[in-house]
């Protein structure tokens, strides 16, 4: 409905967000074409068109709105940059390079282009000419956090996982909430930590570093079970890095049950333990007997195929060893969290299956209901946890999986938790 007095590009730009929002992209689109229409100058229809366009995997449409928008406005760097986000996104790496060229070239005041020049050079495996781009940029030297990150990115692209663990460190110290910052100091010190799972001679031991030293080592008690990697991303999220065997996997409750039943049978068997890549070129090692897939947060042409296959078999090999004897100790807290099989006869026998190995105390997250509010606990009668929040994660947006993670509350969870396995 048109509001009296409101220019009509106004009201399409209203009810094309209205779309967006509840997923309606094809009338959304009709409504930024509107407000191009009626303002061919303005780089806002171009804008928000073309972004969603290529979050659905439209590219050459969002191409085409892009450079529609470049030609027929004077401030083109924000479509610029979103134009060579385009071809970067679908891993056209030397497509990609040229753009983000012209970028830096036309705005050389903006790191955007050298960082983004950097990141294709890696992806093209010229690491020496992507330390040069970066060091002729001067950015990362002015304490750009961008070029900095790109900066740690070339550490781990040789595999010098030390010295990024460095450079994120210092980079985390003036920026320590920084998401990019807090994932990429992470994952550097878990790669760093994961060699000992592949070296025969080492146990992997649990790494803490960065952030509240309290809530770290509040987190580094709890150990995973399943269901996603949530809550390896609060762990991360508060500088705790344990090296753990089903943190970064998706492991629904009925196959943790099966797995632990069978004493983890089958992991790391060089039969059925192969390496894909993910549709966004991220090498998975994939266990076709259990139905896994393990992240290794190594892109696909950032090591050789079959060393990382044999260096991730010896990994999950011992990191099963390292699960059966924390199980049978039972220092920790297990951790499994429900969002789509929550009952309570689910729970008990994922229970019943840790049981079989030793004492350890299972918590159960789910999402808040009527009795319980979020970031409470509950202790049951047959002595499992249940902690609950506000909500779990991913969700579906209109254009893809989105993590919204409820930190305040998962903390809150695992605080009670502790003091009632104290009990």
């Amino acid at each position: 409905m048109l509001v009296a007095g409101e220019p009509d590009a106004a009201h399409a730009a209203r009810e094309a967000e209205a779309a967006a929002q509840r997923g309606d992209l094809e009338t959304a689109m009709r409504h930024w074409a509107c407000m191009r229409s009626q303002d061919p100058a303005d780089p806002a229809g171009y804008l928000r068109q073309g972004v969603a366009l290529r979050s659905v995997g439209r590219a050459e449409e969002a191409d085409r709105i892009f450079l529609e928008g470049i030609r027929n406005c004077a401030d083109g760097f924000e479509l610029l940059l979103e134009y060579c986000w385009v071809a970067h996104h679908r891993s056209d790496w030397g497509e990609a390079l040229d753009r983000w060229s012209r970028l830096a070239a036309i705005f050389p005041g903006h790191s955007s282009g050298a960082v983004g020049v950097a990141r294709c050079l890696i992806q093209l495996g010229r690491i020496a000419e992507a330390e040069q781009s970066v060091a002729e940029s001067g950015f990362a030297a002015a304490g750009d956090v961008d070029a900095g990150s790109v900066f740690a990115e070339l550490a781990a692209a040789r595999g010098d996982w030390a010295e990024a663990v460095r450079r994120w460190g210092a980079l985390r110290a003036s920026h320590p909430d920084h998401a990019r910052v807090i994932d990429g100091y992470g994952q550097a010190l878990w790669q760093l930590n994961s060699a000992e799972a592949m070296d025969p001679q080492r146990r992997p031991a649990e790494i803490a570093a960065g952030g509240d030293a309290e809530t770290r080592d509040l987190l580094l008690r709890f150990q995973s079970l399943g269901e996603n990697c949530e809550f390896g991303l609060v762990q991360r999220r508060f500088g705790a890095e344990p090296i753990e065997l089903f943190r970064w996997t998706y492991l629904p409750p009925h196959r943790a049950t099966r797995l632990l039943q069978s004493r983890l049978a089958g992991i790391g068997a060089p039969e059925t333990t192969r390496l894909g890549v993910s549709h966004y070129g991220e090498y998975f090692v994939e266990d076709t007997q259990n139905e896994l897939s393990f992240h290794t947060f190594v892109a696909e042409n950032g090591a050789d195929p079959a060393i990382l296959l044999a260096q991730h078999r010896t990994r999950l090999e011992r990191l099963k060893e390292k699960l059966l004897e924390d199980l049978q100790l039972g220092e920790h807290i297990f951790v499994c969290k429900l969002q789509y099989d929550a009952s309570d006869q689910t729970v008990s026998r994922v229970q019943a299956a840790m049981r079989e190995h030793g004492p350890g105390r299972l918590l159960c997250v789910r999402v808040k209901d009527d009795a319980n509010p979020a970031g409470s606990l509950r202790v049951a009668a047959d002595g499992v946890m249940y902690g609950y929040l506000d909500r779990v994660g991913p969700t579906v947006g209109p254009f893809g999986e989105v993590w919204d993670i409820a930190f305040d509350d998962w903390i809150a969870v695992c605080r009670q938790a502790v003091a009632a396995a104290l009990t």
